[in-house]
């Protein structure tokens, strides 16, 4: 966080560890103008561990199906609901239904819902996870959410999966500011 802007932040650990090795905590800077949302793994094991993760950042958007996101032109995919099929993204993205796509992509994106630009910039990952449920909605999500939210997500997943040896400690961020 800018020194000169004031702001809050938090610090986060589980009560109880997912994996015996590794000890996470979250890390939350926001004041403004800026969010910063930075999940730390320390592997406190004795034997390297290969790890996966994601972000998992969910944006209230103004219309889901008017968002376009920049910054992905060029940039290799897995279609997850295509059978994991690969791809290559041509021009910038745009949401029509459900989407579940894997880019290989260290670069930033800016969403644009048609109201306000969003700068995405990730640390620590290599893939950016774009997902919107489309029709089929989860059981916890209600009918009007789905036209007001798209996940752009940082993470490490089966395209750049992380090796935590005894005493590392693995960064995931995402920092979301007015674009």
């Amino acid at each position: 966080m800018d020194e000169h802007e004031e702001g809050v932040e938090l610090h986060l650990s589980p009560e109880q560890r997912l994996h015996q090795q590794l000890a996470p905590r979250l890390v939350v800077q926001a004041n403004a103008n800026r969010l910063h949302v930075e999940l730390i793994t320390e592997h406190t094991g004795e034997t390297p561990v290969k790890m996966s993760g994601a972000l998992h950042t969910y944006l209230a958007v103004a219309d889901t199906f008017a968002c376009r996101l920049e910054g992905l032109l060029g940039a290799r995919y897995l279609d997850k609901l295509a059978g994991f099929a690969e791809g290559e993204q041509q021009g910038e993205l745009g949401v029509r239904g459900g989407i579940d796509r894997i880019y290989h992509s260290n670069a930033e994106v800016t969403l644009d819902d048609g109201e306000r630009r969003l700068r995405i910039a990730r640390q620590g990952s290599d893939s950016v996870v774009v997902w919107h449920p489309g029709e089929t909605l989860p059981e916890d999500t209600p009918g009007e959410a789905a036209r007001s939210l798209l996940c752009v997500e940082a993470a490490n997943t089966r395209l750049d999966p992380v090796w935590l040896v005894p005493g590392a400690q693995h960064p995931l961020g995402t920092t979301l500011s007015r674009g």
